[in-house]
C-alpha cells in the first residue's frame, strides 16, 4: 500500500507498464500453451473452471472471501482464446483490488474491458521474453550463414507468436459477425 501511495502521481499507468510489472513480479512463464498459465494460477490461489456460458461470453471472474475463480467458456470455438480470456479476467481482478484499496489504474483512459484486452495482449507477448533472448544470442553466432539462418528462423517464430497473440487477443471480436452471416445463410 505504501509503495502505491508513493507513486500515485504516476497513476494511472499504461497497460504495457502494468503487464511488464505483472510478468516480472509473478515470474510469468512463456504462455504459448496453457501449462504456464496453470502453474501461475495454482501459485496465485486462483481457481480456473470451465462451464457453459452464453455464446457471446468468453469468461467471467468471481471473488468471494479471498477466493478467486475465473470461469471460462467450455465452447470449443472459444478454446483458442482461453489464455487471453484468463489474462483479461486477471486484469479485471487487479483493478477490483486497486479500487478496494482506494486507487484506480484506469482513470479516464478508457473502459476496463478494452484495457483488459490490451493488458492480456501485452502479458502474452512479454511472457515470450526468452524468444527475444534467443534472437539476441543468435546475432552473436560467429558463422555468417548460421547467424542469418538462426536469426531468420527465430524472427519468423517471433512474428508467428505476435500474430497468434494478436488473434487470440482480438480475434473473438471478428467471430460474432461470421456467426450471424452463417445463420443467415442457413436459416
Amino acid at each position: 500500500m505504501r509503495s502505491i501511495s508513493l507513486s500515485t502521481s504516476q497513476w494511472p499507468t499504461n497497460e504495457i507498464e502494468l503487464a511488464a510489472a505483472f510478468v516480472t513480479h509473478f515470474r510469468i512463464p512463456a504462455l504459448a500453451d496453457q501449462s504456464g498459465l496453470h502453474e501461475f494460477l495454482a501459485g496465485s490461489n486462483i481457481e480456473l473452471r470451465e462451464d457453459h456460458l452464453p455464446a457471446d461470453l468468453l469468461g467471467a471472474h468471481m471473488c468471494f472471501e479471498r477466493r478467486r475463480t475465473i470461469l471460462c467458456s467450455a465452447d470449443q470455438d472459444h478454446l483458442l482464446f482461453r489464455i487471453h480470456t484468463v489474462l483479461h479476467e486477471i486484469r479485471e481482478i487487479i483493478e477490483a483490488d486497486f479500487v478496494r484499496l482506494g486507487f484506480t489504474t484506469t482513470g479516464a483512459r478508457g473502459d476496463l474491458d478494452s484495457l483488459a484486452d490490451e493488458f492480456a495482449f501485452a502479458v502474452y507477448l512479454l511472457s515470450m521474453k526468452d524468444l527475444m533472448q534467443w534472437i539476441q544470442s543468435a546475432t552473436e553466432i560467429e558463422s555468417s550463414w548460421q547467424k542469418w539462418v538462426s536469426c531468420g528462423l527465430l524472427t519468423a517464430g517471433a512474428l508467428i507468436v505476435a500474430i497468434h497473440s494478436f488473434y487470440c487477443a482480438f480475434g473473438y471480436r471478428f467471430q460474432k459477425p461470421l456467426v450471424k452471416v452463417q445463420r443467415l445463410k442457413h436459416g
